[in-house]
């Protein structure tokens, strides 16, 4: 929902005008995240605790349609474990940089009105797979193992952490309570926290019709970057748009195109 900062369209400054340069792209996680509008969202509740969906994208940047996204979350009852996916695949001149789509894949349980992750991997979109890494959440020692090309990192595991994918359900979970707040979350670069904030609410035009939504910002600690997200007001609070920005300049956006509720049968 990715909703976190996470990998963003540009590193540092953009190519100068006239320039052949292309910039690197990172596609959230959003894991990112998703979204409901119209008479449907009304209609449909999810029963299990955490909302299943699919959901599909349009990502823009810098104002120019660059490629798609699909994000979900699936159930299995019979072992219990929810998983959350994002698929990021990029058009044209943008698909030299990144071939390959990005790819986020986030297993977590539900116990005790907790999220609690278990297996995370990322794949970044190039050929050679620099970006890579996984996480895996051993709960009964306390410790989270990260793995990339060439290191093994391990952070210490307080009740709560989170990964992208299984915070972007989290975050939606949040919002039928108080709404979200903040999260210790482990990537590739250790620990992390995302703060959240209410940014009022707007009314936004989608493919599916006029959308109520509530603004929130999601900035992590020490970053210049934050990402902007609007949550559909009900039923599941599924995210309508998502804005990443550098230094107050919007980069990426993602534009909710269509969605399908999940029951338990998937």
């Amino acid at each position: 929902m990715n909703y976190t900062e996470q990998r963003s369209f540009d590193r540092e400054q953009p190519p100068a005008a006239g320039s052949s340069r292309l910039p690197v792209i990172k596609a959230p996680a959003l894991t990112l995240l998703t979204i409901a509008a119209t008479c449907c969202f009304n209609e449909l509740m999810a029963a299990e605790p955490i909302s299943t969906y699919r959901a599909t994208y349009d990502i823009s940047y810098r104002n120019l349609r660059v490629g798609t996204s699909e994000f979900s979350v699936t159930h299995d009852p019979t072992s219990g474990i929810y998983t959350f996916a994002s698929t990021s695949r990029f058009l044209g001149l943008m698909r030299l940089v990144s071939p390959r789509p990005f790819v986020e894949i986030s297993e977590f349980v539900y116990e005790q009105d907790r999220i609690r992750p278990l297996r995370y991997s990322y794949e970044g979109g190039n050929r050679r797979g620099e970006d890579n890494y996984n996480i895996a959440f051993d709960w009964t020692n306390g410790v989270a193992t990260t793995t990339t090309q060439g290191r093994r990192i391990q952070s210490e595991l307080t009740p709560g952490t989170l990964d992208r994918g299984s915070m972007q359900a989290a975050v939606m979970l949040d919002m039928r309570a108080s709404g979200p707040d903040r999260y210790t979350l482990i990537d590739n670069d250790g620990i992390s926290i995302y703060e959240y904030s209410a940014d009022g609410e707007e009314t936004l035009n989608t493919p599916m019709g006029l959308v109520g939504t509530q603004k929130f910002i999601q900035q992590r600690r020490g970053s210049s970057r934050r990402t902007i997200i609007w949550m559909h007001s009900k039923p599941n609070y599924l995210p309508v748009r998502i804005e990443q920005q550098k230094n107050g300049i919007t980069r990426a956006t993602f534009f909710l195109q269509s969605f399908e509720w999940l029951g338990e049968e998937e």
